[in-house]
């Protein structure tokens, strides 16, 4: 079970709109088949990648509609994962920690080894050494990280305006996922040659 975000929205009108409860999702749905390997960085983006996106995009969307959820997004379909898409946006990132450890699986040893081998952003069992990057200099957003984000909002966006069964939607329905600060800490480890504390 995978939970690490939610979307609240409050109606505008409490008494007529409170009849029910309105569902949304946890913000990453499966991306189409043909898509992984682009997504996961193991082949080349096509010639043609930004229209499989946006088509991509507006299956994803009425998908979610026709499922009767009430707040959706694109499902996170042109990122490998929520953390990592949002770091390779920053700088300060140039060196190597072992990832943290899923504590539960710590706890569950016998359990834990059905996991060895498997290689995400957490060490599942402790024979499987995973490293990912870590905090070693000023975080700042860099210029090709921001214009990334301004052509991922605008394909969406766009998607959406130009969709005919998109438009008596509202856009205070349809969100951005994007991890905390505490999040990103917890994938990608402060080394201490910045930052002297988690603090700062």
């Amino acid at each position: 079970l995978k939970v690490r975000r939610f979307a609240c929205i409050f109606p505008a009108n409490p008494v007529s709109d409170m009849a029910r409860i309105l569902c949304t999702h946890v913000g990453s749905l499966p991306r189409p088949a043909a898509m992984v390997p682009v997504v996961r960085g193991d082949v080349p983006e096509p010639a043609d990648w930004e229209e499989q996106l946006k088509a991509a995009t507006a299956g994803v969307l009425t998908k979610q509609l026709e499922a009767g959820l009430d707040v959706i997004n694109d499902g996170e379909l042109s990122r490998r994962d929520y953390v990592s898409a949002a770091r390779a946006r920053m700088s300060g990132f140039g060196s190597k920690r072992q990832s943290a450890t899923a504590a539960d699986l710590e706890q569950s040893e016998e359990y834990a080894q059905k996991f060895k081998g498997r290689k995400g952003l957490l060490s599942l069992e402790k024979e499987t050494v995973i490293e990912n990057p870590a905090c070693d200099a000023e975080i700042e957003y860099l210029p090709e990280g921001l214009k990334n984000l301004e052509i991922e909002i605008e394909r969406i966006t766009g998607v959406i305006a130009s969709n005919v069964a998109f438009k008596g939607k509202p856009m205070n329905q349809y969100f951005f996922s994007s991890p905390s600060p505490g999040t990103l800490t917890t994938f990608f480890p402060n080394s201490g040659a910045h930052y002297k504390t988690h603090e700062e």
